[in-house]
């Protein structure tokens, strides 16, 4: 459905050619089990507006959140939670969601209707696989290379990225709430159906 790729201060989704903005991120040589390519550090008040994209809404139906992270702040001390991906600020609205790390240096995806919790913490400074998986409405994480697991159960049906609030990495499009992401991100990429452990394996050993 759509993978994130950079030129310049340009944002480029390499399937849809659609072009967003990047402030004050930089390029890192910096990747995931030494993957091509090159990473986004966001250390610097870093983040991205895509803005609202049509093709990106997954609607009821099966999709596949897929991204590497690496914290370099420990949440537990001075902050509630910083975000990797959202769309919409407040999550009231359906369609809205935001995918975070909170305050437990534990990861979440939440929206008006879900609150999905992982009990499986990301460390700070070491490059960590997520995926959020929704099949025939059940909720499912993926972390590192542990077996794929059902999470919390929510809402499963809701729609997803349907309104037109704007999509944002590393940040929420609530500028002000001192919530940007503290760190790396690499290859960001929303998939239209539930993949598989093999392909989730395939993606985190540079096979996709």
């Amino acid at each position: 459905m759509g993978r994130i790729e950079c030129e310049g201060d340009n944002i480029v989704d390499i399937w849809n050619d659609y072009n967003g903005q990047l402030t004050n991120v930089e390029w890192s040589s910096d990747t995931p089990n030494k993957l091509p390519n090159y990473s986004l550090n966001f250390d610097n008040n870093g983040k991205i507006i895509i803005g609202n994209i049509d093709e990106y809404n997954m609607g009821s139906g099966d999709f596949t959140i897929c991204i590497w992270v690496k914290s370099t702040e420990s949440l537990s001390s001075d902050s509630f939670c910083t975000m990797i991906l959202t769309h919409g600020a407040t999550r009231n609205n359906e369609g809205d969601f935001a995918f975070y790390l909170d305050d437990t240096d534990g990861w979440r995806f939440i929206t008006n209707e879900t609150n999905l919790t992982s009990d499986n913490n990301v460390s700070t400074n070491k490059w960590t696989f997520l995926a959020i998986i929704r099949k025939s409405g059940v909720w499912y994480r993926g972390f590192e290379d542990s077996p794929v697991s059902s999470m919390n159960t929510g809402s499963g049906s809701e729609n997803i990225m349907q309104s037109d609030e704007e999509f944002c990495i590393g940040t929420d499009i609530d500028e002000g709430s001192g919530n940007d992401w503290n760190g790396k991100i690499y290859d960001p990429t929303i998939y239209s159906s539930a993949l598989s452990e093999s392909q989730l394996s395939d993606i985190r050993t540079g096979n996709d």
